[in-house]
């Protein structure tokens, strides 16, 4: 039998099975001035490294911080900041049209541009291992812990390469850097919990759980951002809601779930909490119209009731927030025995009342505005942080009483996070966050009635 003769295009190009975004994606990307740049220089810096760790046999040495240095900048900060403009830059060129007439839908744009952008990640990353190596022969590391480092660092690439992908879907240039700031904050405070609670243990047993569900919150973080670009640049038929939200409410309960592994309960109670909180804002600011071919699949009849609940459109936003507002409310009591106290309390209205209270101003005054839903609770958002800033900064140094700056400033961001810091038992601060979360959600459902009866007469129309 003759052997199979290998054609040139074999070798030299991608196979048909890889999604042509991806393909596209890596052709310019390897190609750029920047990843040549930064791909050098990391090497350059390795071996750099490397020399002053043969002379020097102190694991802690200046050599040490240098190598950990250079990694961390490459690989949290030039990668992800590549998929800064990934998605806008497709509507900068008017090439977004041309690539949506393909076969390929709004996942799979998104999808692809973030895997070739973390595919660089991995051949730098390939790069770095050898190094890890040379530095065990050199000096006295634990190359176990040091492997661990280096997969921690290359799944906060992977999750921040996803933020940096998901938020480019949104045009304005203001806003997709707001964000990303916000986010880039909330990370950051994540990362130093676990370097000076796990890390610094050197893997101790009793932290491994804990680090479980940071992987565990990650993994969603990425999902949830990607699905988060995919939804933004897909057309209005398309419905990306329904798995957004389930898949929310899956990873909060799994999160929830991490206490019965000997997880800490606090650090499971505050990442079921940031998941739940960023699902509640992305779907209490999703775009409209309503289209017949969204809610097709919940014309069944025990199917209709939770269309009403996971179909797209922040008017459903708004009643998915009210159940999972009191699931979430059920479990923290759970957490605390059935015994809440005026700080508790506080916490959980006022704490649900941020999350909801930009919908008052949106509502109410900014209705007739050309802004999307997202950039405008993204400015309330902005604006209420600076406040609150503002008023916690006042009251800490200022001789006047705690409480008095915070009930002459009585919004729920204000009260929740001054009661982070000072516990502020008294029945006051729960009433006041129990009427701005009232208003917050009875505003909203009382402007989206009309779109509740719209919802109606179009399952009318189906055929049961």
């Amino acid at each position: 039998m003759s052997e199979p003769v290998l054609k040139h295009n074999d070798l030299t190009d991608f196979s048909d099975r890889i999604s042509p975004m991806l393909v596209k994606e890596l052709r310019q990307g390897l190609r750029t001035n920047l990843f040549v740049t930064s791909f050098i220089l990391l090497q350059g810096f390795m071996i750099l490294c490397i020399l002053m760790s043969s002379t020097e046999s102190n694991s802690n040495s200046a050599a040490t911080g240098f190598f950990w240095f250079f990694i961390v900048v490459c690989l949290l900060i030039v990668q992800p900041l590549r998929g800064f403009a990934s998605l806008s830059s497709e509507y900068q060129l008017n090439t977004m049209d041309l690539i949506q007439m393909t076969r390929l839908d709004a996942w799979r744009i998104v999808w692809g541009k973030w895997s070739a952008i973390n595919a660089q990640t991995l051949l730098l990353v390939i790069a770095i291992a050898p190094y890890l190596v040379l530095r065990y022969f050199f000096g006295s590391i634990n190359i176990f812990s040091e492997l661990g480092y280096l997969g921690l660092c290359t799944l906060s690439s992977v999750m921040l390469s996803a933020m940096t992908v998901g938020c480019s879907a949104l045009s304005n240039l203001i806003l997709r850097v707001a964000l990303l700031i916000a986010i880039a904050i909330l990370f950051f405070i994540l990362s130093a919990y676990t370097f000076q609670e796990v890390l610094r243990n050197t893997w101790a047993p009793n932290k491994m759980m804990e680090l479980a569900l940071l992987i565990f919150a990650c993994l969603y973080g990425t999902y949830f951002f990607l699905a988060f670009g995919a939804s933004k640049i897909a057309p209005g038929s398309e419905n990306h809601s329904t798995r957004k939200r389930l898949f929310g409410l899956a990873f909060a309960i799994g999160a929830w779930a991490f206490q019965f592994l000997d997880c800490d309960k606090d650090f499971c109670l505050m990442i079921a909490s940031i998941i739940l909180a960023l699902t509640i804002i992305d779907a209490i600011t999703e775009q409209l119209p309503i289209f017949e071919s969204t809610l097709k699949p919940f014309s069944n009849l025990w199917k209709k009731p939770w269309a009403y609940f996971f179909s797209p459109g922040w008017h459903t936003g708004i009643l998915y927030f009210i159940g999972l507002f009191s699931l979430w409310s059920f479990c923290f009591l759970l957490y605390i025995d059935f015994k809440p106290s005026y700080d508790h309390l506080t916490q959980i209205f006022n704490g649900a009342a941020t999350l909801t209270f930009p919908l008052i101003i949106s509502h109410l005054c900014l209705r007739k505005s050309a802004l999307p839903p997202f950039a405008l609770y993204l400015f309330v958002q902005i604006c209420l942080a600076v406040i609150t800033i503002l008023v916690i900064a006042v009251a800490e140094n200022n001789s006047m009483s705690e409480k008095v700056v915070f009930l002459s400033v009585p919004l729920p961001s204000v009260i929740f996070f001054g009661n982070l810091n000072d516990n502020l038992n008294d029945l006051v601060f729960v009433l006041i966050g129990l009427v701005w979360l009232f208003l917050s959600v009875l505003i909203p459902v009382i402007s989206a009635m009309p779109l509740y009866h719209k919802m109606r007469e179009t399952f009318r129309t189906f055929k049961i």
